[in-house]
């Protein structure tokens, strides 16, 4: 567009110069690749820490400033105003000619000063500042501001690489980092409960009261939330995908209150779904164990019942060896009368019926049980 713009209005000056701005594509690789992403964050988050650093450096610049142009501005065209004075002293912070400068300084201060006494302390004073302004800021303060960032670099590569091991065992659980924050809301009842609880929440998350949170408010503040069972583990990846890409944010990256709660009920929504869908087939699965254990309850039933039929068993037939033990089976034996039987035959000598035996309860078929027969007919 802007080359098509160039040609058409050429006349334009500096139009065409715009297209210089094409080179700025290549900040697009900072949000592509993520080792350049994470350094430039880097920075970014190390810059209040380190402001104040630099804050103190260019007090200190200030102060030895309006001494330079107190002391060298009718001999040094370097001092001659607060600009100029702060320009020479930001080239001996960066060691830019910085002895050339001392050296035309100290020149200027033995031509223009003609007692002996009087130059040689000049000397020394102009000495004095120079060295003094050299170890106090470029030798400490400057190390110091980098020790900052430094510090402040390494504070967030370590919390990168926590949410990355964070990230990845919430991958591995299959869940939401805000579960345990959503299983907590779902102990209210009622919809105006819940608003109430959402409501505290934030604001417990909110400590500046700017009636907005970001994504460093919210993981130091769902940190800090004891009453929640579960550690709630907010990444910047799932900020990103749950707030920036969804809009729920004011444009700066920062939720207020009706912000957070259309979070936290499109999440609870989302726990709801997950939930249902895990316990429907956590019930499939519960049938079928159910079944199974129905079935090995049959079995074990069914044994149960062989066993106390096998101890049942067990205890007639002890019984039965009980009582022949006591009450052994009487022998059976012949008296002199003929019994009753197929072999009888009678005696020719006596009548033709013949006498019942002693017992009367005795047969001829090997001592068998005949029970008496009541009837005349039967003898």
């Amino acid at each position: 567009s802007t080359s098509l713009a160039s040609m058409i209005l050429s006349d334009v000056p500096g139009l065409s110069e715009l297209r210089l701005a094409r080179v700025l594509r290549v900040v697009r690789l900072f949000h592509r690749i993520a080792s350049l992403r994470k350094i430039i964050f880097a920075i970014v988050r190390a810059v209040p820490a380190v402001s104040h650093a630099m804050m103190l450096v260019l007090l200190l610049m200030s102060i030895f400033a309006i001494l330079g142009v107190t002391f060298f501005r009718s001999m040094d065209p370097n001092y001659t105003d607060f600009a100029t004075a702060m320009f020479t002293l930001y080239q001996f912070l960066t060691f830019d000619n910085s002895a050339f400068l001392t050296q035309d300084l100290q020149s200027r201060l033995d031509g223009a000063i003609t007692d002996p006494g009087y130059s040689s302390a000049a000397m020394a004073g102009a000495a004095l500042y120079m060295v003094g302004f050299q170890l106090l800021l470029s030798y400490v303060l400057m190390n110091v501001g980098m020790a900052v960032l430094l510090q402040e670099f390494g504070s967030y590569a370590s919390n990168m690489r926590r949410e990355e091991e964070d990230a990845a065992e919430v991958r591995k659980r299959g869940d939401s980092p805000l579960d345990p924050l959503m299983k907590y809301l779902a102990q209210f009842e009622s919809e105006e409960a819940m608003d109430e609880a959402i409501k505290n929440i934030f604001m417990f998350i909110d400590e500046d009261a700017s009636g907005s949170v970001d994504c460093g408010e919210m993981r130091e503040g769902f940190a800090r939330m004891s009453w929640v069972k579960g550690a709630v583990l907010l990444t910047e990846d799932h900020f990103d995908r749950i707030v920036m890409r969804d809009g729920l944010h004011d444009g700066h990256g920062k939720l207020s209150l009706q912000h957070f709660r259309e979070l936290m009920l499109r999440q609870f929504r989302q726990y709801e779904i997950t939930q249902a869908t895990l316990s429907a087939s956590q019930g499939r699965l519960d049938e079928q164990i159910n079944t199974v254990l129905r079935s090995l309850k049959e079995v074990l039933a069914a044994m149960r019942s062989v066993r106390a039929l096998e101890q049942h068993l067990d205890q007639i037939e002890a019984r039965v060896v009980m009582y022949e033990a006591a009450f052994p089976a009487p022998q059976a034996t012949r008296t002199s009368a003929p019994s009753r039987g197929r072999d009888w035959e009678p005696d020719p000598g006596r009548s033709g019926t013949p006498p019942p035996s002693s017992s009367g309860l005795l047969a001829d078929d090997g001592g068998a049980f005949t029970p008496p027969c009541p009837r005349p007919s039967c003898i």
